[in-house]
């Protein structure tokens, strides 16, 4: 099992978005300013799909309490511009209307679940570059005490994408 999968202390952060929304992007950007590990869900269930003992003990550990859930919001024009020629169009279409339809479902059942969770989820529109995106982020989790305490204080905040 990689080490990137070891918990130890650390918080996890749940990226869930639409493809083409630029999750792997910015999540990466994220972890790189934070000195935070950025796992990929797909990756961490295709092994957890392998029957890994270890990888099983982690997802139950830790999946029910994340310090966070980061939701970027895409539509569906810009999504599809993104992705471009990277995946057949009527598998794109399958995959971000199924995830339009199920998200909303999936938020509801498990803020249910969790309701001690519902002031850990952070909504981005990420409709804009990623530059944009990843300021607006930024700022969104500096906007909370308890979100920007996440964050590594030694980095600076982007600078204004306008700037």
């Amino acid at each position: 099992m990689d080490d990137k999968y070891e918990c130890g202390n650390r918080s996890f952060i749940f990226v869930i978005s639409s493809p083409g929304a630029g999750k792997g992007t910015l999540s990466r950007w994220l972890a790189e300013d934070n000195d935070f590990t950025h796992i990929s869900i797909g990756d961490m269930l295709r092994e957890f799909g392998k029957g890994s003992g270890q990888m099983h003990k982690i997802i139950k550990g830790s999946f029910a309490d994340p310090a966070l859930v980061i939701l970027f919001d895409c539509s569906v024009a810009v999504a599809k511009e993104r992705v471009g020629g990277g995946i057949d169009p009527e598998d794109f279409d399958t995959r971000y209307y199924k995830y339009v339809n199920d998200n909303q479902r999936i938020l509801l059942e498990y803020i249910a679940v969790f309701p001690e969770h519902r002031g850990k989820l952070v909504e981005i529109n990420a409709d804009g570059d990623a530059a944009t995106t990843y300021w607006i982020l930024r700022e969104a989790l500096r906007s909370k005490p308890e979100w920007s305490a996440l964050l590594d204080s030694s980095v600076s905040p982007p600078p204004s994408p306008s700037s």
